[in-house]
Formats: C-alpha cells, structure tokens, sequence
C-alpha cells in the first residue's frame, strides 16, 4: 500500500488530496481501536483538548476535539487549538503516517524542521503517545515457542539476549542462539568477500542474573547516594548502609533534560531548543508585527587548527567561543550551536534590520581579540550571515538556509565580515559548490 501511495504521491495535487483522505481516516480509525481494544477507548478520557494536524503552508489540515472519551474532528484550520501537529508537506506526512511507519523519516523530518509540535509539553507528549498508541495498536511481538511461553530479543549492556516470557514474566534470560526457524541473517559484500553475522553470540557474566535482578524485593529504583564512606574525610561507620536521595533523582532527571535540549560541548542550546524558541518568537513576530533575525556564523579556519594544532585544542576554542558570544546579547536572544563550528543567534522582537547589524558588528569586534588558553595565543575571526523574518524567509528552515547562504557571501568577501541575505547569493554560493 504505501508503495501505491508514494508513486501517487509524486504528484502534489494527489498528495494533497491524499494527506486529507489520510487524516479523515485517522479520525475513523481513533473510533475503530477504541472499540476492538478497551485500555484505548480508557486511554481518551485523559485529557480534554483540540489537536490539529496540518500542512505548514495552511493548506490543508483536520482538528480532532477530545471531550470526556469523545473524539468530534473537522476539516480545516481551527483557530486556537491545544496541540498543533505541523508538517513541511503532504509527502512528508504521508511517508511518516501511513504503515509501516518508518522511524528513519520521522527522525530525519524532526531534525530538519519539517514535523514539529507547537502546545504544552503535557499535551503535546500526551497526544504524540496517543496517536503512537493508536497506529501500533494490536501489533504483535516475540516468537511463541511452546506452552504459553514467547520468546523476545533484547539489545544489553552485556550482550544480546533470548528474553522468554509466560504470563507477563520472564522464565529466563539465554544467550541469543539462532536456529532453522529463524530468518536468515543480512550479508554484506566488499571487495569480493562476505560478511554475515553469527547466529551465536557470547554474553558477560553479569546478564545471565537480570531476571534476579528485576523481581529482587530489594531492587534499586532510583540513583543511589553512598553515605557510610567519605574518600577524603571519616568513614561515617555509623551510616554503613545504602539510603535513597530523593534530591539527587530529580537532578538525574533535570541532567537528562538538559542533555535532551543543550549541546553537551559548549551548553549552549541545540538544534531542538532553537526550534522551541523560534516558534514562540515568530508568534510575538507576527501579533506584533516587529522583525526577527536569524544570524549564521562559523569560525574562519577552524579545520586549520583542528588539524594543525589538534582536537582538544579545537573544543576549547569552541567553549571559548561560545561564551564569548554570549557577552553582546540580549537575555531574550538565543545563542545555539547546532553543530561542528556553526553557531546560530536568534534575535526576536527587534524593529528594523539595522539592529541585526549592530549586533553582527558587536560579534566581529568581540572576535578580533585572541584567545588564549593553554599557552596558546589564537586569532579566529568569524563570517556571518544574516536573514531577518519575513524578507529572509518565513519559517526556520528558510531562514537558516539563506543565513548559511549569506554566510558563504560573507566569506568570499574576505571573511571577518557580515552580509544580509538578499536573494543573489545563491548564485555565489553555487558557484562556489561547482568550484570545490
């Protein structure tokens, strides 16, 4: 089925006829699972709220309303829904909604901007779980060996496992060990050999007590604080014992959010929290009328000193980077790294372009001065690109792309300079494409 609809789908007539038959189908389907399968039909009474799924460009969309189990859905724009699922296009939508899912695309379309959620992170996690819920309803997993007993596969720390279940518990936990049964594996042919892996494989020690692990009365549930021991003061032999810290557990938690939104180099915001942030900002934009711009910048020569001077070196200056560029702005500015030495400053709110080029002046100035670390005495200036909301573009993708356009025409004026995206710098950049 999904092969009909991507060669339909060629056409963006039929795709978008297609993504509106689509989400009149989901609606069908909501109805459908909550009636073959009860922890779903319960699943909808959680929350009260109106989700709408559309194209970017407004195009074509559908709101379903949740009201005490109920799911009423419209076709059209709603005017002031909860959760608002957006997608770059039909194509898109498509690939990532009709079955099998395909999980590639739905990462590739998250971190290039072309799916993204706009609501409160309780709805939002509540819908995206309920739709997940609803499009793998009924999918079974494991090979049923004999006796009520399913055997499933598990990825370790200590190996890949044969994990056997009877009656939602594990019975036991054997190295993995295919036989006739089993599909047969992939293959791989390089320079006139084959590479398959074995149908056996070899597990640490340590794997083969997990089932122990996990049904001990005295399991560990949360990240442990040792208090009976202090390397460098008392033995604290009065506390021998292991005690739970409740304090500790909630910063895990804060850590791992913070991972999940900042870059783990620098601590600047990642792709994904600049994503969040541009989405607030371009609605101050439009309600109050007033400009944003987007400013793209790398370091002039970095891979010089990466390969003349090493790594290490090359992530210091990064660090060092990333909080000098910090010192000119705005708390309401957004400085983010997004990746290798490309950085991005989002100014929101500002009147005219002209404060975009204050700012890009303050960055220039801020890089003329060396930096210096570990007896080392660098001079790294920076070329940066700039488009400004709505002439440079009206979403982040276009926006990023015609300041990383910009960016280029900044360098072959020289470098250590700026430059606005104005529309001609693609044919520069192309050339330069052609001449490397």
């Amino acid at each position: 089925m999904k092969s009909i609809v991507n060669t339909l789908s060629k056409s963006l007539l039929l795709a978008n006829l297609l993504f509106s038959i689509v989400l009149l189908g989901v609606r069908l389907l909501f109805g459908l699972t909550a009636v073959r399968f009860p922890f779903f039909k319960e699943r909808l009474k959680e929350k009260n709220l109106t989700v709408q799924i559309k194209l970017k460009d407004n195009s074509r969309g559908r709101y379903f309303t949740f009201r005490d189990g109920k799911v009423i859905s419209k076709s059209g724009i709603h005017a002031s829904p909860d959760v608002t699922m957006i997608f770059g296009n039909a194509r898109i939508a498509l690939d990532i909604l009709i079955p099998p899912r395909d999980q590639l695309a739905l990462v590739n379309a998250m971190k290039s901007f072309q799916l993204w959620l706009d609501g409160p992170d309780e709805l939002s996690y509540w819908w995206m779980e309920t739709l997940s819920l609803m499009l793998n309803a009924g999918t079974k997993y494991g090979t049923r060996v004999s006796k009520g007993v399913v055997r499933y596969t598990s990825n370790t720390n200590g190996g890949p496992v044969f994990v056997y279940v009877k009656d939602d518990k594990i019975i036991r936990i054997t190295p993995i060990e295919f036989n006739d049964s089993d599909a047969e594996p992939w293959t791989i042919k390089a320079r006139g050999r084959s590479f398959t892996p074995p149908r056996k494989t070899t597990i640490s020690p340590h794997t083969l007590v997990f089932k122990s692990m996990l049904y001990s009365p005295d399991r560990i549930l949360y990240p442990m604080k040792r208090v009976d021991f202090d390397p460098n003061g008392e033995r604290n032999c009065q506390n021998r014992g292991i005690i739970r810290d409740v304090t500790e557990h909630k910063q895990f938690e804060q850590k791992l959010a913070e991972m999940a939104t900042h870059d783990a180099l620098t601590g600047l915001p990642n792709r994904i929290l600049l994503s969040d942030r541009f989405t607030v900002a371009l609605a101050l934009s439009r309600r109050s009328r007033n400009r944003l711009a987007v400013l793209m910048l790398d370091l002039d020569r970095f891979k010089a000193v990466n390969d003349s001077m090493g790594h290490d070196v090359g992530d210091q200056l990064l660090k060092a980077a990333g909080k000098r560029l910090k010192v000119p702005m705005r708390k309401s500015d957004t400085v983010a790294r997004i990746g290798g030495d490309e950085f991005v400053v989002l100014l929101p709110q500002i009147p005219h372009a002209d404060e975009a080029a204050k700012v890009a002046q303050r960055i220039l100035e801020a890089f003329r001065e060396p930096f210096v670390f570990d007896g080392h005495r660098l001079y790294i200036t920076t070329s940066i690109g700039i488009a400004v909301y709505p002439e440079g573009g009206e979403d982040i993708e276009s926006l990023l792309k015609n300041a990383d356009i910009a960016m280029y025409g900044a360098k072959e004026q020289g470098r250590d300079a700026y430059r606005f995206y104005d529309g001609s710098e693609a044919v520069t950049l192309l050339a330069k494409q052609v001449r490397a």
